[in-house]
């Protein structure tokens, strides 16, 4: 298999436009001689490591490691992709992927042909239906005194230890038992808190109506920054085929 720096050396083979990083600020990098990427595009350094254009301005790029912190001055790096585009579909149920869809269960491969945008353009105000449907937690209390509705945003707020975690997984258990799709995103969170909601969902025999993305404690800025974009690419495709 080609390793990091074998893909670089393959890219710049094809042409593609190369650049060299002048500034380093830890995970931002001042890239010259990309001027004509534009923002959003995938970039590869030599050293392997990859990078999300965020700004394209005064003959320089900035852009975020992805992956580590900051790569070295002189470094040469080389356009990969115009926009970061997102593996999807059914075969992404019941893996546990960082926000790059790389597997983080020792189950092999995403094999899907299926891709969406991370940043996709939502849906305009004259697309979008009206919310008539309750979305059923499976908690009696909230849904008698507090409906969610199918569609609708809502935040939990509260104290730490208030019980958060346990509601929201309630909810997936429940619409995953239902046959929904379901897409959790945990950004920050230890690896024990993890294990402890792959273990319920595995006691509820549900993992696989489930997609978990991951981008944990020890992950990089701009893995956290990712993870509910593409979490949502995720989603969306279900969304889109009417799961």
């Amino acid at each position: 298999m080609a390793g990091p720096k074998s893909e670089f050396a393959s890219l710049v083979a094809q042409g593609l436009p190369t650049g060299e990083v002048v500034g380093v600020r830890r995970f931002i990098i001042e890239i010259d001689g990309l001027e004509a990427t534009a923002a959003g595009s995938i970039i590869v350094f030599e050293t392997g490591e990859h990078g999300l254009v965020r700004k394209v301005s005064d003959g320089k790029v900035t852009a975020f490691t992805l992956l580590g912190e900051g790569v070295p001055i002189g470094t040469l790096a080389v356009v990969k992709a115009t926009e970061l585009m997102v593996p999807v579909g059914t075969k992404l149920l019941g893996r546990i992927v960082n926000p790059l869809m790389h597997p983080l269960d020792h189950k092999g491969a995403i094999l899907t042909k299926s891709m969406r945008p991370a940043f996709a353009t939502a849906p305009g105000f004259v697309e979008r239906a009206i919310l008539d449907t309750q979305l059923e937690s499976g908690v009696t209390i909230v849904d008698t005194l507090f409906p969610i509705v199918l569609g609708q945003r809502i935040a939990l707020m509260g104290d730490a230890k208030s019980g958060k975690t346990t509601f929201y997984t309630q909810l997936v258990i429940n619409q995953a038992r239902a046959g929904r799709a379901v897409v959790i995103v945990l950004i920050a969170k230890r690896h024990t808190d993890i294990e402890e909601l792959i273990r319920r969902l595995d006691q509820a025999k549900v993992r696989n109506n489930v997609t978990i993305v991951v981008a944990d404690i020890f992950d990089s800025v701009m893995l956290q920054f990712l993870a509910p974009y593409t979490a949502c690419a995720v989603a969306e495709e279900f969304w889109m085929s009417g799961q």
